[in-house]
């Protein structure tokens, strides 16, 4: 009767150490887009413009009308271009948080630069702390 009161408590404990660790549960799944931060920029207010066919610089809204940067460059999945207030501004996506870790490794100047990631997300912005700031707290 005693070894099998122990049995039952070691396999609790053993039990809620594993769920406690996250083994047991599923991780949380990152289910933004582009478009997500292109609309927070948007609803906050930022006026973003980009060059039309004719090499004038317009108003943008959404990502359809956005130039796509070289994401590939950096190991990315996708990326859009935007200026506010005539400095330009990019968002990569990454395939998750490992993806983006890794390239912040393979890619130093992103660090070096001040990159700030969200997410599975990382924006490059010079010489504007405010919009960094912004999205770093895009929910």
């Amino acid at each position: 009767m005693k070894k099998r009161t122990i049995l039952l408590i070691c396999t609790l404990l053993l039990t809620m150490f594993i769920f406690a660790c996250g083994v047991g549960g599923g991780s949380v799944v990152d289910e933004r887009d582009l478009n997500h931060f292109v609309q927070a920029f948007n609803n906050a207010g930022y006026v973003m413009t980009d060059f039309d066919e004719n090499m004038r610089m317009v108003e943008v809204t959404n990502i359809a009308d956005m130039t796509i940067p070289l994401y590939y460059m950096i190991d990315a999945e996708n990326g859009v271009l935007f200026y506010i207030d005539n400095s330009p501004v990019v968002i990569y996506e990454f395939a998750d948080t490992n993806a983006l870790g890794q390239a912040f490794e393979d890619f130093p100047f992103m660090e070096q630069q001040g990159w700030v990631s969200n997410g599975r997300f990382v924006i490059e912005a010079h010489n504007l702390p405010e919009i960094k700031a912004f999205f770093g707290n895009i929910q």
